[in-house]
């Protein structure tokens, strides 16, 4: 029979207190991000209607297939990218174009 070593408390502390000091990070990041990121990812494989007092209902792929199906999302969100990729080039531009970055402030005596 093997003789038990005896614990060595520092080296356990040392290995576990990185750790511990990362946890209340990732809980936040955990209640913040990933949790409602999981949500909604549940919630668009179900038909939740805005009345409170009824769970959602499964439906699986029916909400994709809806999108599909000639809603017109597809064209909807192409146009949208397209408005917000000119507004972004036209304007966002100008704001960088007339800023004051690397120009000395000149003071006149």
């Amino acid at each position: 029979m093997q003789k038990l070593m005896p614990l060595n408390w520092g080296l356990i502390q040392q290995r576990i207190t990185p750790y511990l000091f990362l946890l209340p990070a990732l809980v936040i990041l955990g209640l913040t991000v990933f949790w409602p990121a999981l949500q909604a990812f549940y919630l668009s494989f179900t038909r939740y209607e805005y009345d409170l007092t009824q769970s959602p209902q499964w439906v699986g792929f029916a909400n994709f297939r809806r999108l599909g199906a000639g809603s017109g999302f597809l064209a909807d969100a192409v146009q949208h990218c397209n408005l917000s990729c000119w507004c972004r080039a036209n304007f966002g531009g100008c704001s960088v174009g007339t800023s004051n970055f690397g120009k000395p402030e000149t003071t006149q005596h």
